[in-house]
């Protein structure tokens, strides 16, 4: 059975830079612009840079830029941050937005020169961005390109939209299920998550429950969280029991619950082990006047800025409050 390398362990940054790349590039389809550039490395993070809508308008033009087209590159660059707190909510700090927002008010302060108008009009956009993106299927897509990002690393820009329009099609027989963006990472893995189930040595009256409710996979049994499991006919406390000495006695150490009650990897010392958080940063690309978004693995301190504000605003959003 194949060993899953630390750095692809579900709480590793990997997956925070490659969800936040995802975002980005999910956010560019749906608004029809064009990725012009797509490298990640799962060290370092990513690079993403599109055909900015504002483009028409140059810098030396008297007429300011309409304001649709500041908002649609301004959606863009709050995608990546948007898309981090969909996967992992409670780890996401104001520094691992605040590369998206800075990008974002350079395209706002295109349109009004007052930089007071601008934090209010970046939160409004941020929420748009998180009701464009929370629903189940671009969740979906949102992991598979992620998966497609930690496997392959630099994507060819012009394959960009073919992977996104991929994605949506394969990720179709998974929506009923209404899973987050970590679950569906899970499901659509590297592996071992396509193996099936029979590698886990399990009861066969449990694989036979598992099997009635559509969970053949690694992956999909790892998407299950213990209230799940609990309602699956014929699979009683013994039954979840069983699966959770057969994960704990191989290579994956002992099963943990997050602050969702999902299944997690652990560590075999028995603590649970937390991602440490992928900030971000921006980057003015050497060809002088795109603007893009970059991840950094470098850890800072966040600070006290707005970035602190618009975690405030998607957790509003996302609570209706």
């Amino acid at each position: 059975m194949t060993v899953l390398p630390r750095s692809l362990w579900p709480w590793s940054p990997t997956w925070r830079r490659a969800v936040s790349s995802a975002g980005h590039c999910v956010m560019a389809r749906l608004l029809d612009l064009k990725v012009t550039r797509l490298d990640f490395d799962p060290a370092a993070g990513g690079v993403v840079e599109w055909a900015h809508a504002s483009a028409a308008y140059p810098a030396l033009r008297v007429a300011p830029v309409p304001r649709g087209v500041a908002e649609t590159d301004a959606l863009v660059a709050l995608a990546g941050g948007v898309a981090l707190w969909l996967y992992a909510a409670p780890e996401v700090t104001a520094d691992d937005i605040r590369a998206g927002d800075v990008v974002a008010e350079e395209f706002l302060l295109d349109v009004f020169d007052q930089w007071f108008v601008v934090p209010d009009w970046r939160e409004y956009l941020r929420s748009r961005a998180l009701s464009m993106l929370n629903p189940t299927e671009q969740k979906a897509v949102i992991a598979w390109l992620a998966v497609r990002l930690v496997e392959r690393g630099s994507v060819r820009a012009g394959a960009v939209y073919d992977l996104v329009d991929e994605a949506r099609e394969l990720v179709q027989p998974y929506l009923a299920f209404h899973r987050h963006i970590d679950d569906y990472i899970s499901l659509f893995g590297p592996p071992p998550f396509p193996q099936p189930l029979d590698v886990l040595q399990l009861p066969a009256d449990v694989v036979d429950a598992l099997h009635a409710r559509d969970v053949v996979s690694f992956g999909q049994l790892l998407s299950q969280t213990p209230a799940d499991l609990a309602l699956v006919p014929g699979l009683d406390g013994a039954g979840v029991s069983a699966i959770r000495r057969a994960l704990a006695g191989r290579w994956w150490g002992w099963i943990g619950v997050t602050h969702r009650t999902r299944w997690r990897f652990g560590m075999s010392s028995g603590r649970h082990a937390r991602a440490n958080g992928s900030s971000t940063r921006r980057r003015r690309c050497a060809h002088g006047s795109k603007r893009c978004v970059r991840a950094s693995a470098a850890r800072r301190w966040p600070s006290p800025s707005s970035s602190h504000a618009g975690l405030s605003s998607m957790r509003s959003a996302a609570t209706g409050s």
